[in-house]
């Protein structure tokens, strides 16, 4: 992350390659969030010498930044890409929210059962502004 003039900050992303296309729930604040696309570098491990793109967005004030694996959105029998739109849906429903009852939901939504065919990884950044407050 990097700050900013202006309070804000902006945050960069890279990811290896994985089956499905990545996504980063958008932090520009506007409604509904829409998940925002990472142009995947190498798979982990296979290319010790390899790029990784970057992607860089603002992370403004009151913005949550959700980091997760592919074992959130791709489940059997679902579209990856519908799945990640859900998920941004929830995580704008939940907006305010405690960060780790969200973590909660967005996992029990997506598998409800609580029957995982893949692991797991969420991470939840919230922006504030310098006074500590959300916008």
């Amino acid at each position: 992350m990097t700050a900013t003039a202006s309070g804000s900050c902006d945050v960069s992303v890279c990811k290896p390659a994985s089956r499905s296309p990545s996504r980063a729930s958008d932090s520009v604040r506007r409604r509904p969030r829409t998940p925002r696309s990472v142009e995947p570098g190498p798979l982990l491990g296979s290319d010790t010498g390899g790029h990784y793109p970057v992607t860089t967005a603002p992370l403004l004030p009151g913005t949550t930044l959700a980091l997760y694996t592919d074992g959130l959105v791709e489940l059997p029998g679902t579209d990856a890409t519908r799945t990640t739109s859900d998920l941004a849906g929830q995580l704008d429903a939940a907006d305010g929210h405690d960060l780790e009852r969200i973590i909660d939901r967005l996992v029990h939504h997506t598998t409800p059962t609580g029957q995982h065919t893949d692991d797991i990884a969420v991470l939840l950044l919230r922006a504030y502004r310098p006074d500590g407050h959300r916008a």
